[in-house]
C-alpha cells in the first residue's frame, strides 16, 4: 500500500517538471506570454515600424528570451529605441534577455 501511495505522489510531482522540461526542450513559447499582446505592444513603441521574426522561448524553468527584426522609423536613434524595446520586455513581460535586429 505504500508503494502505491509513493508511486502516485512521485507520479503528481514529476509530470508538471516533464512537461516544463519538455518545453524547454522543443523551444516552445512560455504558457504566460501571450505572444500577439507582446507583438501588439512592441509596434506601439515610439519609433518601431514593424516586428517581424518575434521567437520567444525559455532556455530553463524562468528564464525566457525573445529574439526579433525591428524596422525603425527613420531618424530614430537604434540605441534609444533598443533601450525603450528592452525595457518594455523587461518590465511588462518579464523578459530578460532581448535580442534585437534593427533594420
Amino acid at each position: 500500500m505504500c508503494t502505491l501511495i509513493f508511486s502516485v505522489i512521485s507520479l503528481c510531482t514529476t509530470v508538471p517538471m516533464l512537461r516544463n522540461i519538455y518545453g524547454i526542450l522543443t523551444e516552445r513559447t512560455p504558457s504566460e506570454i501571450d505572444i500577439i499582446k507582446l507583438e501588439d505592444g512592441l509596434r506601439t513603441i515610439r519609433g518601431v515600424q514593424d516586428i517581424h521574426d518575434l521567437h520567444v522561448w525559455s532556455i530553463t524553468v524562468g528564464k525566457i528570451v525573445l529574439s526579433c527584426h525591428v524596422l525603425a522609423e527613420s531618424g530614430i536613434s537604434s540605441i534609444d529605441l533598443l533601450g525603450r524595446i528592452k525595457y518594455y520586455c523587461e518590465n511588462t513581460h518579464k523578459i530578460q534577455h532581448v535580442t534585437i535586429q534593427i533594420e
